[in-house]
């Protein structure tokens, strides 16, 4: 049977540099590892942007759901998402821009979104929650990066993040998750069929995924950060076998906490 000292040992012997936290669906953490390092956050960053447009409905017009955006040509940044190639004069809802940052992690949409809410409402979220993951640069501002501003976050706080958002039933933002097309990491573990709400983060030499499996008896938490990776499929790799771990852990009688 498998342990949680198995899958510390995985982590500890894999290329890279890993962070992974495991909570349960009450909010208690059930397993750790190197989970409060702050990290760059990649495309993770943009679970808590979704979350700050929907927590500001009623209060802020310029990120109504409903209000709608116009795509400029100066606005386009790169990225693998169908709005980041969308001509420029389209048209699209915020509640269309989250589900392109979500479902397709799309750069240019996200980036319009941070242009409708701002750093200081998405950092001013996280702060009400206690967390140190900040928003300070856009996607694809490799400018910014190199003087500096980084997105970061850490395993343990993006655990926190989704549990936030199944305690406070953010359904909508969910259910873009469970659409998300970006996947080869978290899911690769899972049995066929297993539902996960999850959002990826990639840059060079950093793969990451976090978000909520539905498994049974009941669904849990993870996140899983990796740096210093040597390659892309180290990364993804790794987490994939974690994730099938932590699933054959999780779903036995015998999940006892642990922290490495």
């Amino acid at each position: 049977m498998t342990t949680w000292q198995e899958v510390t040992a995985l982590l500890d012997e894999a290329s890279g540099d890993y962070s992974v936290c495991v909570w349960n669906s009450h909010g208690q953490q059930v397993y750790g590892y190197r989970e409060q390092l702050l990290r760059s956050a990649a495309s993770l960053i943009k679970v808590p942007l979704a979350l700050t447009v929907y927590a500001l409905q009623g209060t802020t017009l310029s990120a109504r759901l409903d209000a709608t955006v116009t795509l400029a040509e100066s606005e386009r940044v790169e990225g693998d998402g169908s709005f980041d190639r969308a001509p420029a004069g389209t048209t699209k809802t915020i509640r269309e821009l989250v589900a392109h940052s979500l479902i397709e992690s799309d750069n240019t949409a996200s980036n319009l979104l941070i242009d409708r809410v701002g750093f200081d409402q998405v950092n001013q979220f996280l702060e009400r929650l206690g967390l140190q993951t900040r928003l300070q640069r856009k996607f694809m501002d490799f400018a910014a990066l190199a003087a500096g501003q980084d997105n970061i976050t850490t395993a343990q706080e993006m655990c926190a993040i989704f549990f936030h958002m199944v305690r406070q039933r953010y359904a909508e933002v969910l259910d873009f998750l469970g659409q998300s097309v970006c996947d080869h990491k978290l899911d690769a573990g899972l049995p066929p069929g297993t539902l996960l709400a999850h959002k990826v983060g990639d840059l060079p030499n950093v793969e990451h995924d976090a978000g909520i499996v539905f498994a049974a008896p009941e669904p849990y938490i993870v996140a899983a950060l990796s740096v210093d990776l040597p390659d892309v499929e180290t990364g993804r790799r790794t987490i994939a076998q974690a994730s099938g771990m932590i699933w054959a852990l999780m779903t036995s009688s015998a999940n006892a906490p642990h922290a490495h």
